[in-house]
Formats: C-alpha cells, structure tokens, sequence
C-alpha cells in the first residue's frame, strides 16, 4: 500500500464505515448455510424493495414472548423452507426479466454475452437476470450515502455485474459503488462492496463488512493500472465484477484491476515519512507531535482491525445487490447506465 494512499485511508474507512450504517435494507441471517441464507433473504423482497426505494424501514422488536421462545429446528421443515425458496427465487427472477424487458431475443444478449467472454466467463453457464439504467443516485449531506436497485429481489451467489459509471463530485474522497452478497442488515451489515473513488486521479477498493465493520480491504490503483480509467468529475468508467465463490476479480474499462479475497491476510502497516528540519526549530516540533499523533491513530486503527479480521467471518454465500453513491462531504452524484446482472451457474 503506497504511503500517498495510506494518509487518505483513514478518512477512506470513516466514509465507508458512515455509509454502511446508513445503508437502509432489511433483514438479518446469521447462519453460513447457502441454503438458508437464500431462505432467509428470499422471504424479506417486500421490505427490502421498500428500503431501497426510500422507505428505510426498521424491523420490529421482538417481544418479551418472542425473546423468551426457545428456538426448536425443524429440519423436515427447514429443508422444505429451503425448497420453497428456491422455487420462488426461480419465480422472481422470471418475473424480474419480463419486467426488465428480458423478453430477450439472442440479438439483444449478443453483446452482453460478449462482454462475459472477455471476463473469462462461460456465456452458456449462467443466465441474465436483469438490465436496468439509468439509475442517478445523488448526496450532498457530511458522510452522506444513497442506494439504489430497481431489482432487488434477486439473490446472488456467483454473478458478474457491470455498468458504466457517470460521477459528479466536488472531492477526491467520494465516489460510486457496488454492493453485493449482503444481509441486508440495517445497522451492521454482513457484506461485500467494490468503491470506485476519485482520490489521487483514480483508486477502486475492495471491502469485506462483518457486523458492519470493515474487516478486510484491497486497494487498487486504477488509474495506474488502466490507461482509460478518467478520475476527473463528470467522467464516465465502467466498473465490473466478477464474483466467483471467494473471489471478486475487479475491472475498470475492461481492464483487470486484480483480485479480491475476503481471506487474504491485511497487509503491513505503512506509515508516513517523519518530518524533516531543524530539531531546534518550533515549527518542526509542531510538525513532528502532529506526526507522532497521526502514527499512533494509524497504527491503533490498523491493531484494532488485525483483531477483528481475525475473529470475523467474512465468507457470505448468498444475498442481495445494490448500487450506490457516496461522499465525505459535498454534493456527489453517481449516475449508472447500461447496468446488467448475470448469475453464473445452472
């Protein structure tokens, strides 16, 4: 990690941290089980399609008689639950095509299933679940955030999702994203998010949530790793994401960003060069407490996340997609266009 990067990345994590929390979905499953996750997501599409679409809101607190039930797993039950959300995931995403227009003659897949080939995905395994755009998500609160999916009862475990990515920011630290694979919890996520920023011409991230902490983080220089990347305000970038099991290969422009992995171990800590001068001088005793500040922030940040990377789980099956804009502060506008998600898979 550059140590240009590193100076930025604590008001990178607060923005992220800030957005996730505000991140309205619902419902919550706690179990690693493919199954039940698809179950458990699959019978909250009416409050998930509310919050995403503005409504926000929160789930109902158990009562005194709920809390005090002892949990009694039925597991005839739980299998036939499993089956039957299934069934309906089938049945929305046939219904989420016709109503996204996926009456699809092969000419009009033509290019998407192009498109896979040069992300080294099989266009004959998998199926298109949805085309939507545009989609103009905008914020100009402190720390401000706005998602947005016009589909989101479609549940993902192995996909590609892509769109062209017009932004509008006044700062570096703002920018667009892709979530995917959440619980959907409303105050501490379970989830998966790829942020295309516009600090230092141009930077996409790769974060791993757990109980809305960030817990993993991989940073890819876009802008000197793609020559067509553009991180000047009103530019337009395609983002793509390519998640198979526990890897999420990232693309910008077409061009192979790198790699994702929720597991790959939080690499060294950084620090910034020390502060150079005369050491009888006061304004470099001012400048060297300041530094000596930010170290000990930086390096109790970076000993409180090793800790809870450890202990965290960060291997999410199953969930729902979104989209979003995102701001430290400002006015930032994220405008998403020729959008599409593919399910890889029988």
């Amino acid at each position: 990690m550059k140590k240009t990067h590193f100076r930025t990345l604590g008001a990178i994590l607060f923005v992220l941290l800030a957005a996730a929390l505000a991140c309205n979905f619902s419902a919550k499953d706690d179990t690693d089980e493919r199954s039940a996750t698809v179950e458990a997501l699959g019978t909250s599409v009416a409050a998930t399609s509310t919050a995403l679409a503005g409504g926000g809101e929160t789930a109902a607190t158990p009562t005194a008689a709920d809390q005090a039930a002892p949990s009694t797993p039925d597991l005839a039950a739980t299998q036939q639950a499993g089956e039957l959300a299934a069934t309906e995931q089938a049945r929305s995403l046939e219904a989420t095509q016709q109503a996204s227009g996926l009456a699809a003659t092969e000419a009009a897949l033509e290019p998407i299933k192009n498109e896979l080939q040069r992300y080294g995905v099989d266009p004959q395994n998998g199926q298109l679940a949805w085309v939507q755009g545009p989609l103009k998500l905008e914020t100009d609160q402190y720390m401000g955030s706005n998602f947005g999916n016009m589909y989101p009862q479609v549940i993902v475990q192995d996909f590609v999702l892509s769109a062209d990515i017009r932004w509008e920011t006044r700062y570096g630290a703002a920018g667009c994203a892709f979530v995917f694979r959440s619980d959907g919890n409303q105050s501490k996520p379970n989830q998966y998010m790829v942020w295309m920023t516009r600090l230092t011409n141009g930077r996409v991230e790769f974060l791993v949530f757990a109980e809305g902490e960030i817990v993993a983080l991989k940073d890819f220089y876009a802008n000197g790793i793609d020559p067509y990347f553009d991180g000047g305000s009103g530019a337009i970038n395609r983002l793509t994401v390519v998640g198979q099991g526990n890897k999420f290969t990232v693309y910008t422009n077409g061009v192979k960003l790198g790699v994702g992995d929720p597991n790959a171990p939080i690499p060294p800590l950084t620090l910034p060069d020390p502060p150079k001068g005369n050491p009888n001088d006061a304004a470099y005793q001012r400048a060297l407490t300041e530094y000596r500040a930010v170290v000990s922030r930086l390096k109790e940040e970076y000993n409180r996340r090793v800790a809870l990377a450890k202990r965290a789980n960060k291997n999410y099956p199953a969930g729902i997609v979104a989209m979003g804009a995102m701001a430290e502060s400002g006015y930032t506008m994220c405008e998403f266009n020729n959008a599409w998600l593919w399910l890889i898979g029988p």
